[in-house]
């Protein structure tokens, strides 16, 4: 009996306290009541024994109830709280005491201690108000977002800069100059509508994927918006892929000087993953550029120009950016052509199974190199060009000769064609002549360097893609597809 009165008690004791819980929150929420202010108190005492007597001694009869002169009522002011609620009136009228000017001439006159002694309480409240309020910006009104600041919000929150306010009028300023101030932000009936158009422009440009929503750079309402928002994303996936060879070649040329660089325990990762490259192709090139093998022809001279790099950091990247220019002219010189198939003249050779024909063509071959380009003991190609009608007149047929070009020497025997044939068939695969292909003009025409749509598989009057990249795939990309 006793254990459970024990328990009851203890039972009542936990109910008391819970009850007592919001009791408790709430004396804790309420304002605790500020310890009495030493400098506060001692301005009131001397308002009340030395501004309050000279205000009644020397300006009541001016600025008293009756007929106040320049509307100001001194007997309104009864204590310091008064005060300072209107500071400004007697900064005033501590400028006009200074100057003598008040009371006026005519008037009972104060000693100089006396408007001394008032002068002195004015300033004295105004540090003390300036202290007491230190770092409060005053009344903050609520405003709405200036263009800018909704331009940027609605970057961060879909990933697109759409800019949904450049239809908008420009930001009023304050008087101060500042256009994000709540003074000036105001919200009329007209932006408002704004408001709601650029909200639908946003809602327009939202796109279901299969991992959630996404938002495109333009609206996504038709089929073919669809298709274009699938393609430019494929397109900037592409363009963020680093391609270029002359970082590359800074990179290997910095691993290469690391330690005269200051970084002797720096290794080819680390140093892919400072300047943002990838990993996996920096390591090719380098071996590449340092192991000596098929060390004839274009590798040869490649090897040459990169070691002969100056010392300077800021040289050698101008340096590694003529040696892209170089090495990308060569593969330029070297890459395959693909002319069209021989179709019956019934046929077009614009027609779907030609240019998808030579879409795989160019595919597979992006990392080989073409030996009728070279010039085998320093003879130039040559090639006859058929007669043909071309814009209505007839052509005859013409023998073209290629310059000679010292790019494209092959030796003249057997054991130096060969390394040289193997030199060019190694630095095609580790330079391809083009990573990947994004637009594309019609494939029918010899130009295959025109541009026409994205992603196009070159067709004239078909819609279709072609998917060109493999080199990618093969040398930048790692197994995640990153």
């Amino acid at each position: 009996m006793r254990q459970k009165i024990r328990l009851n008690s203890y039972t009542g004791s936990v109910l008391a306290a819970t009850l007592a819980l919001p009791a408790a929150l709430v004396l804790a929420a309420a304002p605790v009541p500020a310890a009495p202010d030493a400098a506060r108190q001692e301005l009131e005492k001397q308002f009340a024994g030395t501004v309050r007597p000279f205000l009644q001694a020397y300006c009541l009869a001016c600025h008293g109830k009756d007929k106040p002169a320049a509307q100001l009522d001194l007997s309104l002011y009864g204590n310091l709280a008064s005060v300072t609620r209107d500071y400004a009136h007697w900064s005033l009228a501590m400028d006009r005491i200074a100057a003598k000017e008040m009371p006026p001439s005519g008037s009972a006159m104060p000693t100089a201690a006396q408007r001394d002694a008032v002068i002195r309480w004015i300033r004295a409240v105004r540090l003390y108000e300036a202290s007491r309020n230190a770092g409060d910006p005053g009344p903050v009104l609520a405003r709405r977002l200036s263009n800018a600041e909704y331009d940027y919000t609605i970057r961060d929150l879909t990933g697109v800069d759409m800019r949904p306010t450049k239809e908008f009028p420009v930001d009023p300023a304050n008087q101060e100059g500042f256009d994000n101030s709540g003074e000036s932000l105001t919200l009329s009936p007209a932006l408002i509508k704004k408001y709601v158009g650029a909200a639908k422009t946003v809602a327009e440009n939202m796109a279901l994927t299969t991992t959630g929503l996404a938002f495109a750079s333009h609206p996504v309402l038709a089929e073919t918006d669809r298709d274009k928002f699938c393609i430019l994303r494929i397109v900037d996936f592409y363009k963020s892929q680093p391609t270029d060879f002359a970082d590359y070649f800074y990179a290997a040329w910095r691993y290469k000087n690391r330690a005269a660089l200051g970084t002797p325990d720096a290794t080819l990762p680390s140093v892919a993953r400072e300047a943002k490259i990838s990993p996996r192709y920096l390591d090719l090139i380098y071996k590449t550029l340092t192991d000596g093998a098929d060390n004839a022809g274009p590798l040869a001279r490649l090897r040459e120009k990169w070691n002969a790099l100056p010392a300077s950091p800021e040289a050698a990247r101008e340096g590694c950016t003529a040696l892209r220019d170089w090495t990308q002219d060569i593969r330029k010189k070297v890459a395959w052509r693909f002319g069209n198939l021989k179709v019956p003249s019934e046929f077009s050779t614009g027609g779907q199974c030609n240019i998808l024909w030579k879409d795989r063509e160019y595919a597979s071959h992006r990392r080989g190199f073409n030996p009728a380009k070279l010039q085998i003991g320093g003879v130039p190609a040559t090639k006859t060009i058929p007669a043909r009608k071309r814009n209505g007149q007839d052509q005859p047929e013409q023998t073209v000769v290629d310059p000679v070009d010292p790019d494209l020497f092959v030796p003249a025997d057997d054991a130096g064609r060969a390394a040289t044939l193997a030199a060019f068939g190694r630095l095609s695969s580790v330079f391809p002549d083009a990573f990947f292909v994004a637009e594309r003009g019609l494939m029918e025409f010899d130009d295959i360097y025109s541009k026409g749509r994205l992603l196009t598989a070159g067709s004239h009057n078909a819609m279709g893609y072609f998917r060109d990249d493999s080199p990618l795939m093969e040398l930048i990309l790692d197994a995640q597809g990153c």
